[in-house]
């Protein structure tokens, strides 16, 4: 399976059929008038593919501040489900809510990892930027 698309929302709501809702898609900007600051994002990840029905595979997350240093890690197994027809090839929609606080103001990096027995590893970066509303400045226009 491959990392079909990783996105950060406010919120997600799957129906029955698998299909997501998002709310207030795409927030990689934080104003925080305060350090530290401390709220929650939902990471969307969506996978597509053949995968062998009934095997696993390893999914990580990884925040790092500005500074380098570990904000949030996670690791999981995650269950390979068999396609809905042997014409379509198998999806996997997964939402979770990950904490998101940090001591400084700037780019925090958010990597994905999936890696299935046998397989290489793939992955994807999301950059998160924290400001001070305070010291923004509109930009030129």
């Amino acid at each position: 399976m491959e990392i079909e698309n990783v996105l950060l929302a406010e919120a997600a709501v799957a129906d029955i059929r698998g299909a997501m809702t998002l709310v207030g898609y795409n927030q990689r900007v934080v104003n925080s008038p305060n350090l530290p600051f401390s709220f929650k994002q939902t990471l969307i990840i969506t996978l597509r593919g053949e995968a062998e029905a009934g095997s696993h595979a390893q999914l990580s997350v990884n925040l790092n501040s500005p500074e380098g240093d570990s904000a949030f890690a996670f690791a999981q197994q995650v269950p390979i489900p068999p396609p809905a027809s042997k014409d379509v090839p198998s999806f996997i929609n997964i939402a979770m809510d990950i904490p998101f606080s940090g001591n400084s103001y700037g780019t925090y990096s958010l990597k994905v990892t999936w890696r299935e027995m046998g397989q290489e590893s793939q992955g994807r970066d999301i950059d998160i930027f924290v400001l001070d509303p305070a010291a923004a400045t509109p930009a030129a226009g």
